[in-house]
This record gives C-alpha cells, structure tokens and sequence, in this order.
C-alpha cells in the first residue's frame, strides 16, 4: 500500500481563532495553506491516488493548550484542498476520500502532517 506524508514545520490555526478573525484575514490564511500542500503535493503529482484515506496530524510542542481534535480542520481542509490543486487526488468528495482522521500528537514541534494512504 502506498502512502504520501506531507509536512509542514508550522502551528495550524484553529477553528475558534479563525471563527474570531476578519474575513479577509482568514481568507488569506486557507489561501497560504492551500498553497503550501498543493506545492508539497506537487512531486507525487505523476502517481495520483484514485482512492485513499487521509489522516491528518497536529504536531505540538508540549502539552499545554491541546485543542479539540478536530480543531486543526480549518487549516487541513484548506491543505488537502491544495493536494487536489497539485493532482494528487482528482477530488476530496468521499468517492476519492474514504476516511479523515484528525489527531493531535506531542512531538516537541509544530508542524501539520498530513499522510494520505491508498486505498483498496
């Protein structure tokens, strides 16, 4: 089975922070993020997958101030849109996307990883 990891060394913002911004504001941010995987994502371009799963990591520091699990999707949603921009996946409807699982994990870092994994 194949698998892409993508990273990027950065916080994500969080659902609350963005609910909280100007719209402009958070229109800039899921752009930048969207760019950011869609170049990541673009040297796996030539081997697309048909269908994966996706699981999406938010890489922390420490321990203080853990969000809700899901609460990277604001940043992951723009990220895997910009893995379907690049041709990775020809689409992120649940005909191509199986499963997104989000978590978070202590890693001495922040970083959002995104791994996609090829489905059967």
């Amino acid at each position: 089975m194949r698998e892409v990891v993508l990273t990027w060394p950065e916080a994500p913002v969080f659902m609350n922070a963005a609910a909280k911004m100007h719209w402009a504001k958070r229109n800039r941010i899921i752009s930048e993020w969207r760019t950011l995987f869609g170049t990541l994502a673009l040297a796996y371009r030539n081997t697309p997958f048909e269908k994966c799963h996706i699981e999406v990591v938010c890489e922390r520091r420490n321990r203080r101030h853990l969000p809700d699990a899901a609460a990277s999707e604001f940043t992951s949603k723009a990220a895997i849109d910009g893995i379907v921009d690049a041709g990775l996946l020809p689409d992120d409807n649940p005909n191509h996307v199986l499963s997104i699982v989000h978590r978070f994990e202590v890693t001495g870092r922040d970083a959002l990883t995104i791994r996609l994994s090829e489905a059967p």
